[in-house]
């Protein structure tokens, strides 16, 4: 029932269902920052799972999260029609679904997602290794490779 919750809802749906996903994205990331390479990463909508990684990403490099949280609303549309539900708008399930929120990104979607995540796992770095199984080492060598000589985020 991800719609009664809105963007935020959904958002911890996919934290938690597309973790191996997640970490599959950070590791080809990781390859091309290592190799000096450039990366794009994006979805349908290019704000949500495109959001998430890229929050994570942020975090992982000691941004704040008034950083990440000022880099998601830059995807924000107040026009924005299209939503990226993959169907599930189109099942009866979700019928009445208010699909105008699903396409805007507002900024307290992200903030309750990455305090929801917090409060679940406690930290974005323990989230991603020990759920996602993208290991410390691994977030190390990621903040290094983006960020240079960054302190390592408290755990």
């Amino acid at each position: 029932h991800f719609h009664t919750g809105g963007l935020s809802n959904m958002y911890h749906c996919l934290l938690e269902s597309s973790d191996a996903e997640i970490a599959a994205a950070l590791r080809a990331l990781l390859s091309s920052a290592e190799r000096g390479a450039p990366a794009l990463f994006f979805c349908r909508a290019g704000k949500d799972r495109t959001g998430l990684v890229a929050a994570l990403v942020l975090s992982v490099c000691g941004a704040s999260d008034e950083a990440i949280l000022d880099d998601y609303v830059l995807s924000d549309d107040p026009t924005a029609a299209e939503i990226a539900l993959g169907g599930l708008e189109r099942s009866r399930d979700l019928q009445g679904l208010d699909t105008r929120v699903f396409a805007r990104a507002p900024r307290d979607a992200m903030e309750k997602a990455l305090r929801r995540l917090r409060s679940k796992h406690g930290s974005v770095e323990r989230y991603l290794d020990e759920r996602a199984g993208f290991s410390l080492a691994e977030q190390a060598r990621l903040r290094a490779a983006l960020a240079g000589n960054r302190p390592t985020p408290a755990l």
